[in-house]
């Protein structure tokens, strides 16, 4: 697993949410702040110079992950419990970063074997 690139996406979505305002920025895009399926895998792709159609799937491959490991990392439904509620309670995207940043954390943590 690329632990690194991964760690580089934490803190861009960190540093993203400073400005509490409208979507977080990924290169060209535009996210909306609780949007982990989308915000993840383009940042991800975006910090490896990667151009594609199909971010989630680029993603896994740039992280070296499973489909289900990209799942259990990208759609905040299958995140634990605790996360997927504080994230779906969120008010801001200072709130959503934090627990995105928190999910990265534990994935690391989960496959550091």
């Amino acid at each position: 697993m690329n632990t690194a690139l991964l760690e580089r996406v934490k803190a861009h979505i960190l540093e993203e949410a400073r400005d509490e305002r409208g979507p977080f920025k990924v290169g060209p895009f535009k996210v909306p702040p609780r949007a982990s399926m989308a915000l993840i895998p383009r940042t991800i792709c975006l910090l490896a110079g990667k151009r594609t159609s199909s971010y989630e799937r680029a993603a896994r491959k740039l992280l070296a992950i499973t489909p289900d490991d990209a799942i259990k990392l990208f759609y905040a439904f299958a995140w634990p419990n605790d996360l997927r509620r504080r994230y779906d309670r969120a008010m801001n995207r200072g709130e959503v970063a934090q627990v995105i940043a928190e999910r990265i954390d534990r994935f690391i943590e989960e496959h550091q074997g």
